[in-house]
């Protein structure tokens, strides 16, 4: 069985469908008015789960931070987040994600002994 589920992605949403053992990868990124920013996002389906992983990394006048989350959807509640009261048909239904890892630096801030 394929996993089918909805995501926003530049903008809009889009539908993904997965087969058991496939991943797909969405870059983004590029200059910002302070520096750059990079972000992947990588969709796994193993069968029973799908898995989604958000990293990324950017330099401004700060210096570099970079991030990354992790969090799974079973198959069987990959329609089940919907919109309510004035959301209402604004958007489809979505995933109902767990949050799994995540985890950020500042290498400014730990440079400076923070």
């Amino acid at each position: 069985m394929n996993a089918r589920l909805v995501a926003y992605v530049n903008g809009d949403y889009v539908t993904i469908t997965l087969r058991p053992g496939q991943s797909i990868e969405h870059y983004s990124g590029g200059a910002t008015d302070e520096g750059w920013a990079h972000n992947v996002i990588v969709w796994a389906f193993d069968g029973d789960y799908v898995t989604r992983t958000d990293a990324g990394r950017a330099r401004d006048c700060d210096g570099i931070v970079s991030w990354s989350h992790e969090s799974a959807c079973p198959i069987g509640l990959l329609r089940a987040h919907r919109a309510t009261g004035d959301n209402v048909g604004l958007w489809p239904p979505m995933p109902e994600w767990s949050n799994g890892d995540c985890s950020q630096r500042d290498y400014a801030a730990e440079a400076a002994g923070y």
